[in-house]
């Protein structure tokens, strides 16, 4: 039996897979926005990180949505940086805020790789763990996974996916500002 995220997660590939690569990249970068706020509190708290980094590459997949393309040489900068400011779970432990950096950090180099390579896995990495973060707020909850995933925290966060691939769906040219306005 499958259940609620592995369905969902079906859906989103699939959907995924019929939007250009830079709606995928668009679908992925949005994601991350979401989660950007976690790094920055993140860094703040722990005095730990650089979310000038996030944010600029951020900035990078944009602009490669707005028709800029990235070059294999800058994604590789970007990812080495990215990767040395992404928190080690082995150093923060079982730290919340750590491991919503760490998802917001994984959503930000699956967005550059996704505007780098139009790979909808990518895309579906960052959307993966948008929902991880979500359990990760409802860390003193104890149901079976099935019945934390109809848990309103992690249904709103399905519906917002969704809500996110029509949008870009029905776009004929990508906005940022109302994907980021949704």
């Amino acid at each position: 039996m499958r259940n609620l995220l592995d369905e969902h997660i079906r859906q989103v590939t699939d959907s995924l897979e019929n939007l250009t690569p830079s709606k995928r990249a668009a679908f992925a970068a949005a994601i991350a926005e979401t989660l950007y706020p976690n790094y920055l509190a993140f860094s703040k708290n722990k005095r730990w990180g650089d979310p000038s980094v996030l944010r600029s590459a951020l900035d990078l997949v944009w602009k490669s949505v707005d028709g800029s393309p990235i070059t294999a040489e800058s994604a590789v900068d970007f990812r080495e940086k990215i990767e040395k400011v992404t928190p080690d779970m082995e150093e923060f432990g079982s730290d919340t805020q750590g491991s919503l950096a760490l998802d917001a950090a994984t959503a930000v180099h699956s967005a550059l790789a996704c505007a780098l390579n139009g790979d909808p896995d990518e895309a579906t990495t960052a959307a993966r763990s948008a929902i991880d973060s979500k359990y990760m707020n409802l860390e003193n909850a104890t149901e079976e996974l099935n019945t934390l995933l109809q848990r309103p925290e992690v249904q709103k966060e399905f519906e917002y996916q969704r809500e996110l691939l029509n949008a870009l769906q029905n776009m004929s040219q990508i906005s940022k500002e109302r994907l980021l306005s949704l």
